[in-house]
């Protein structure tokens, strides 16, 4: 069975950014896929300490949430990560995620495995270039390079997102793509 595990970036759980993927998942359930989410904003997950001890044995050795979130990465089939802009990049939450992972891209993983990013912006005009760089490139380094993207702009207030029905339509889409392995 394919496995899709969803990366929230968001502090707000429930937000825009979090209907988004709670849509994505539930296609790829009823699809067949498992399924896990997690929520960055409850890990508990310390900065990159740029020790390099990751070097040699891909391994990091700061003992904390990351842990438990390498596990499931690893063994994640596809990868659904969204968040929303922040100043042109992802949440300082996410960013702290990612940079732990730099184990991973030490263990130069094949990237055989699917990803998707979804991103929302409060601005109508936003200019996803940098957060989209961004994603993709940790995206491609564990493993799971990116072969959607669901880009949002002007929506801001908590829910916004669900009045509109192609994005909404787009993120069930990429959750049925993903679960079909």
């Amino acid at each position: 069975m394919v496995l899709v595990l969803g990366i929230n970036g968001s502090p707000r759980k429930d937000g825009n950014s979090g209907t988004l993927l709670d849509e994505a998942l539930r296609s790829a359930s009823e699809c067949g896929a498992d399924i896990i989410r997690i929520d960055v904003s409850d890990l508990d997950i310390s900065g990159c300490r740029s020790c390099w001890a990751c070097e040699e044995s891909g391994l990091c050795v700061v003992d904390d949430d990351m842990t438990k979130v390498y596990e499931v990465l690893l063994r994640a089939d596809a990868l659904i990560v969204v968040s929303p802009v922040y100043f042109s990049g992802p949440t300082s939450q996410l960013k702290q995620l990612i940079d732990r992972c730099n184990c991973l891209w030490n263990r130069k993983l094949p990237s055989a495995k699917k990803g998707a990013l979804m991103v929302v912006a409060a601005d109508p005009e936003q200019n996803f270039r940098p957060i989209i760089a961004e994603l993709r490139s940790f995206m491609n380094s564990v493993g799971h390079p990116c072969h959607e993207e669901l880009l949002v702009p002007g929506v801001f207030r908590k829910g916004e997102v669900v009045a509109d029905r192609n994005a909404m339509r787009m993120a069930m889409e990429i959750g049925a793509r993903l679960a079909s392995g």
